[in-house]
């Protein structure tokens, strides 16, 4: 399962085109484009940990970092699996600069208000400008075939809508990854999440 999750193509969509988007989503736009480019280029050159625990349980965490090389942009992808029936993945890309572009929130499950039949996934794509405010947010659940709304009852996923955390820089990332496997030393920082509310959030 970690392996069909792990060779999805959420990291690669396309950005859905608006009409006379603003030259701030133009901007998101590009900066995501060169994210996906990146690991494309180079998708085993991460940093992190993949655990798998008990009753379907894992937890993802896959940080390409250009930090110190300050020339190109950095992404984290978080998964989580779920209970065995749902999966939660979370792409966030940053700029050269270490800011918040974009994060791509999907969820995945059976169609449980068709009996677990059928396939779901609840999609998320948060624009972010260089200041870290958030100026867009779209969300939709997808299925085989159709489109709707995050609100619509005639189909449900398993787990309902998870924050994200909207980590804001590149350093943010990193400080996450040494509050969990601390550094050279064994020192963990303190790490505090910003949690994005994001399907509240849909216009």
């Amino acid at each position: 399962m970690i392996r069909t999750i792990l060779a999805a193509t959420i990291a690669l969509a396309a950005l859905p085109a608006h009409a006379a988007d603003s030259p701030a989503i133009d901007e998101v736009r590009l900066a995501w484009a060169a994210c996906t480019e990146h690991l494309e280029a180079q998708p085993d050159n991460w940093m992190g940990w993949r655990r798998v625990h008990d009753g379907g349980y894992a937890d993802l965490f896959e940080f390409w970092d250009q930090g110190a090389d300050g020339y190109g942009p950095s992404v984290l992808k978080r998964t989580f699996l779920i209970d065995g029936i749902a999966s939660e993945t979370q792409t966030l890309c940053y700029r050269p600069d270490g800011s918040l572009a974009f994060a791509f929130a999907q969820m995945a499950s059976p169609d449980m208000a068709e009996g677990a039949e059928g396939a779901l996934t609840r999609e998320g794509r948060i624009y972010v400008d260089p200041k870290g405010k958030v100026i867009r947010v779209l969300g939709k659940v997808v299925g085989e075939g159709f489109e709707t709304t995050l609100d619509d009852e005639s189909h449900q996923l398993a787990r309902g809508c998870w924050d994200l955390d909207l980590a804001p820089t590149r350093d943010a990332v990193h400080t996450a990854y040494l509050a969990e496997l601390g550094d050279i030393d064994g020192t963990k920082p303190t790490y505090t999440p910003t949690p994005f509310d994001w399907c509240s959030a849909v216009k």
